[in-house]
């Protein structure tokens, strides 16, 4: 079962990164290529994890709302550098 969550992520993995670089033609920019490759690499962490340790529901759940909350702060403290940097 392993090598179908890996296979899956692998997917997803490339498809997100073809995806990114048709948005930067698209659009020239650089931040729709870290969006969706950080996301598609958040999948496969999770479905490796899931699969490797034979977690239950709630404790996935657990582990998905830590990160969650873990991003949003990273995210969160990062606006508020990059902004102080500028002025």
């Amino acid at each position: 079962m392993m090598v179908i969550y890996q296979a899956i992520g692998v997917v997803i993995f490339f498809s997100a990164c073809v995806a990114a670089l048709t948005l930067y033609v698209s659009f020239k920019k650089w931040y729709p290529i870290s969006y969706l490759c950080s996301v598609s690499l958040y999948i496969f962490t999770v479905a490796f994890a899931i699969e490797v340790f034979h977690l239950g529901s709630n404790i996935i759940l657990a582990i998905l709302a830590f990160s969650t909350f873990l991003m949003l702060g990273t995210g969160h403290y990062m606006t508020r550098k990059l902004k102080l940097k500028r002025k």
